[in-house]
């Protein structure tokens, strides 16, 4: 794969559809790995992914961990944020979970 500007990090959000990736991250994976099965090319990766419910797309995201090896990438963090309405305040776009605001910010200082 040929970037015009080669990235540096990648961090990945994808909503859950009945309990599944999306089909836009699927279709992405599935046609660049085509070109080259490297797509994250030994770079940083983290892994977010959160639900209405209390499994928080945990599946989803064990999903998508499993995926990270199999292109190449350094997996550095993953996290999984349940109960998406009660432990995010969408006027301030911030999580109210300290516990899980907290955990958020370790795995994004793990790209650093």
């Amino acid at each position: 794969m040929t970037y015009k500007t080669k990235p540096e990090k990648f961090t990945f959000l994808s909503p859950v559809i009945a309990e599944n990736l999306n089909i836009e991250y699927k279709n992405l994976f599935d046609w660049c790995s085509r070109i080259n099965q490297e797509i994250f090319q030994h770079k940083p990766v983290v892994l977010l992914a959160t639900s209405p419910g209390a499994g928080g797309a945990a599946k989803v995201l064990a999903t998508a961990v499993s995926s990270v090896e199999n292109f190449n990438g350094d997996l550095k963090a993953s996290l999984s944020i349940p109960s998406f309405k009660q432990n995010f305040d969408s006027d301030n776009n911030c999580l109210i979970n300290h516990v899980l605001n907290e955990k958020l910010q370790v795995a994004m200082h793990s790209l650093l």
